[in-house]
């Protein structure tokens, strides 16, 4: 296990950070409990009352995992007919942090685009993953899987891996260390912001027709921070979409 890559110690700066969405004057986020020990799961049912462009506070236990760790998880998968390293049931985060820094277990550790990860998803949330992060839209056989599957998929916003390794209390190095950020890690998180993009009904919340989302962003990361749903016009409505080839960039 690698120092560069890990400091398994809870963070005294992350246990004393302000809530992000703290302003009492705008609607407040939803609190969503992730497994609070290694050993339990997420219950499902619980994941069917979220709904497109809800925003959620993430405090629990999840792991990260990107392109090459995602085809290794296949294969041990397919091998054994299980998912391995006790991932059923939990939550997965498409993103490859930063080596230890200022007293935090990652200096940085922003969300990838998760389109680069659509090729494995449906197989993992039949297979068990209930819930994954990323950054952008997703095709069309994801947000079907999530339908089948009760499994729903969250956005966190992309250029704010500073703020966001703020929520990282703990992490463990659990396997592919020669992956380096890209190896399988457990983290315990605190308040880690993110919306609701893809939610249990399938139903995926279409930014790519309405691009002004994106100067948003501004007014996600800092504690004035309402729901993604109460910003946008009451006419808007989310529909299902697939995205055309070559509008995702990869990071």
């Amino acid at each position: 296990m690698s120092e560069h890559w890990i400091n398994a110690n809870p963070s005294p700066l992350a246990e004393k950070q302000q809530p992000i969405f703290s302003d009492p004057q705008v609607k407040q986020p939803l609190h969503l409990n992730l497994p609070q020990l290694p050993v339990d799961q997420i219950d499902r049912k619980k994941l069917s009352d979220l709904r497109v462009g809800d925003a959620v506070l993430l405090s629990g236990y999840l792991y990260t995992m990107r392109d090459a760790g995602h085809q290794r998880c296949l294969q041990e998968l397919r091998k054994s007919g299980e998912l391995p390293f006790g991932l059923t049931g939990q939550a997965v985060f498409y993103a490859g942090p930063t080596a230890a820094s200022a007293g935090r277990p990652f200096a940085s550790i922003g969300p990838t685009t998760a389109s680069r990860m659509d090729f494995a998803a449906p197989e993992l949330y039949q297979a068990g993953i209930c819930l994954t992060l990323g950054k952008g839209m997703r095709s069309a056989a994801v947000a079907d899987s999530c339908a089948q599957t009760g499994s729903v998929h969250l956005s966190a916003v992309g250029g704010a891996a500073a703020l966001l390794a703020r929520s990282v209390l703990e992490a463990e190095l659990l396997a592919w260390e020669d992956l380096g950020p890209e190896a399988l890690y457990r983290l315990r998180v605190k308040d880690l912001p993110a919306f609701v993009t893809i939610d249990a009904r399938g139903v995926q919340f279409d930014v790519m027709q309405r691009p002004e989302i994106s100067s948003l962003a501004p007014t996600i990361l800092p504690s004035t921070c309402p729901s993604l749903s109460s910003m946008l016009p009451s006419s808007a409505s989310p529909t299902l979409l697939t995205p055309p080839k070559g509008d995702c960039q990869h990071e």
